[in-house]
């Protein structure tokens, strides 16, 4: 029993003479690192304290100064310039509708040829020797028209007329006219022309001679060379064919053999000529091909 009670008690002495060594070597150190602080010939410097407080409590050491964090830097400023508006954009305005234009009529070649059947009215002045007013004639023609350009034809045409002449005597005549035409409007449907040139005419003519016994007839035969002048329209029904009416006069004169004996008008004072005139009505038909 001695000797069990006896070696907690030695084992709870070295432990306070361990801890008290301890505490002692603790001291020295520290009194050595500073030992340039405290005055010679001490072994605590003024400023390192120990104090041994009853067991179980310490001293707690003095906190560290407070430090003030410095608030964060501002964030910095952003200036932002708008960038200019776009220019503006103009658009046109849609176009105001049209309704289209008809197409245009189809183009006429250059060149053409026709051909004009027609009928004719003939006109001739009375002589003053003669009284009956029914003076005139009628027939019926053709012509060959070759039209190199839209603005000019050349017409060469032949005719049949039959009826009384300015004497009052019965005549059949066959006219040959060569004309030139130029029309005035070439792009219209009613294309009005003049037209010029000379003929050529045959004519038979029955000769009246009467004396105080009896009444005689003779047939004579004349030829004609003169001028022919006037206008008249062509009316484009189709492309292709066109009506025709026109005015010619005409003054001639004769050049048959028996032109100087017999000449053919004998005025009421007894002059005498061989020059006559009168008027031309036609109307007819063209094709062209």
């Amino acid at each position: 029993m001695t000797g069990t009670s006896s070696s907690p008690n030695r084992v709870r002495r070295l432990s306070v003479a361990f801890a008290v060594a301890s505490a002692t070597a603790v001291v020295a150190v520290a009194a050595q690192a500073d030992e340039s602080k405290c005055p010679p010939g001490t072994w605590f410097c003024a400023e390192t304290e120990i104090t041994i407080g009853a067991p179980g409590t310490a001293t707690p050491p003095a906190p560290p100064p407070a430090t003030t964090a410095a608030p964060p830097p501002p964030p910095p400023v952003v200036i932002y310039t708008p960038a200019p508006p776009p220019p503006p954009v103009y658009t046109a305005p849609p176009p105001a509708y049209y309704p289209p234009p008809p197409p245009p009529p189809p183009a006429r070649p250059k060149s053409e040829v026709g051909i004009s059947f027609r009928l004719d009215a003939a006109a001739f002045g009375p002589n003053d020797s003669y009284k009956g007013g029914d003076t005139g004639g009628a027939g019926v023609g053709a012509s060959l028209r070759f039209r190199p350009t839209p603005r000019f034809a050349l017409d060469i045409g032949l005719d049949a007329i039959s009826g009384r002449d300015a004497n009052g005597y019965k005549r059949s005549e066959v006219p040959l006219s060569i004309l030139g035409l130029l029309y005035l409007n070439p792009k219209s449907k009613a294309q009005v022309y003049l037209l010029g040139g000379f003929g050529f005419s045959s004519a038979r003519v029955e000769v009246e001679e009467s004396n105080a016994q009896m009444m005689a007839s003779r047939h004579e035969r004349y030829t004609y060379f003169g001028a022919m002048f006037g206008g008249g329209m062509e009316f484009r029904v189709a492309r292709k064919v066109a009506l025709n009416f026109d005015v010619r006069g005409f003054v001639r004169g004769r050049t048959d053999d028996q032109a100087a004996s017999k000449p053919e008008f004998t005025a009421a004072d007894g002059r005498t000529t061989n020059s006559s005139g009168g008027a031309l009505f036609t109307g007819g038909i063209t094709f062209y091909f």
